[in-house]
């Protein structure tokens, strides 16, 4: 999410880079994910500062380019930075369906392959358990950040780097059946040949 806020506004992100850090350090077309999370936790946490000021000063201004930095700033941003760390993990389903909805507005007129029918396929499929009363809408309620998607993320991810964008689905179901084999003969290894945790407890005299 974050990355996605990032490679939208990418000229915006790279002249703050510049004026924050130095002239002469320049943001690449693809920055690393935490340096994207720490540039915007920046942006965001500089915005709150002035903010009150700025909208009270620009509050009849209509210019477009001025209304999308608005809009990045109060809106994209603290999306983006809250909606897994904070909403999720802390399991308030009620405000986390409401920013999946602000997700789907977020990336509706940028025209994100997928990404505009991800949040109304999950809002879809909630309201459908809902409406039948079935007990996987409780679950949800009341247990959301169980439902964690970081090991499917994670495992697309390890696939997308090991395969080419002409394999075929035989090619592609091979190579993830391999990627799953040596994960787990990795953790095997790692069980047998790695030594236990310690827990040190350090105390003051």
């Amino acid at each position: 999410m974050p990355e996605c806020v990032c490679l939208l506004n990418i000229e915006y992100f790279k002249k703050a880079y510049s004026v924050i850090f130095h002239e002469r350090k320049y943001l690449s077309r693809r920055p690393k994910a935490w340096r994207i999370s720490f540039l915007e936790e920046l942006l965001y946490e500089g915005w709150t500062l002035i903010r009150d000021q700025v909208h009270v000063a620009f509050s009849k201004y209509k210019d477009l380019h001025y209304l999308t930095l608005l809009s990045l700033l109060d809106n994209y941003l603290p999306l983006s930075l809250s909606i897994y760390s904070v909403i999720f993990n802390s399991g308030n389903t009620e405000q986390y369906i409401a920013f999946v909805l602000r997700c789907w507005v977020m990336f509706f007129p940028f025209k994100r392959h997928h990404y505009t029918k991800a949040p109304l396929a999950w809002l879809s499929n909630l309201l459908y358990w809902k409406e039948l009363n079935h007990p996987f809408f409780d679950t949800i309620m009341n247990c959301l950040n169980i439902f964690d998607e970081y090991p499917v993320q994670n495992f697309h991810s390890l696939l997308r780097d090991q395969t080419k964008h002409n394999n075929s689905s035989e090619q592609l179901h091979r190579k993830a059946r391999a990627i799953d084999t040596s994960k787990a003969v990795l953790l095997e290894f790692q069980s047998i040949c790695s030594a236990p945790r310690k827990n040190y407890t350090f105390s003051w005299p």
